[in-house]
């Protein structure tokens, strides 16, 4: 095996070669040629080539994936907080009684979260909502860009998730508060989740030009 690997290749098997190597960089893979930034006049690539090659291979699970879903989480999260402040709001002038997470730790938190403070069960229920925002703020970043990108498809998306929740969580949990509440109530609800949406669409990273 050594002999043969060692054999110099005849001129038939250098055009043979060359023949090939051609045909890849010109027909199979033209993007891959274009990414090295290599040129007709010699076969070797610069090193900027090789760089933006290595910058172009942004593979499902990547380095740069993580990253872009870290900041949709982190939209989503500001998103959720924009909530709270919404809601604040409506609960202060009569709008609503209480919020989705306060019912559902009311009605299925463990026992340690209900025997604490109000205030301290508030700050918990405001956590778990921010993260449930940043988790909802991941998905939306994950969406093709053709949709994301629209100025309608936050709001929309928003108000999705609340129809999720009234359709799938309500039933799944047992909720029979969320299934009473008054047409007030839920006008406030899909408004606050719309708000939610909208701010995943402005905070959107634009493309980099």
């Amino acid at each position: 095996m050594d002999t043969l690997a060692r054999r110099p290749m005849t001129n038939r098997g250098r055009m043979e070669a060359e023949r090939f190597a051609l045909a890849v960089r010109t027909r199979t893979l033209p993007w891959l040629d274009h990414a090295l930034g290599a040129h007709a006049a010699g076969p070797h690539a610069s090193l900027a080539g090789v760089s933006r090659f290595r910058n172009t291979l942004t593979m499902p699970g990547g380095r740069e994936t993580r990253k872009e879903l870290f900041h949709a989480g982190m939209r989503g999260a500001i998103a959720a907080m924009s909530m709270s402040g919404m809601r604040a709001f409506t609960v202060h002038v009569g709008l609503l009684k209480s919020t989705p997470p306060e019912t559902i730790v009311g009605e299925h938190g463990p026992e340690v979260l209900r025997e604490l403070s109000v205030d301290a069960r508030h700050v918990v229920v405001e956590l778990l909502h921010w993260t449930y925002g940043a988790g909802g703020g991941a998905v939306f970043g994950s969406l093709p860009d053709a949709i994301r990108q629209r100025p309608w498809a936050g709001p929309i998306y928003g108000m999705l998730l609340w129809f999720g929740f009234q359709v799938i969580l309500v039933r799944l949990l047992d909720l029979p508060q969320e299934s009473r509440r008054s047409i007030r109530e839920r006008t406030a609800l899909v408004l606050d989740h719309a708000l939610y949406g909208a701010i995943l669409s402005e905070l959107r990273r634009r493309p980099q030009r």
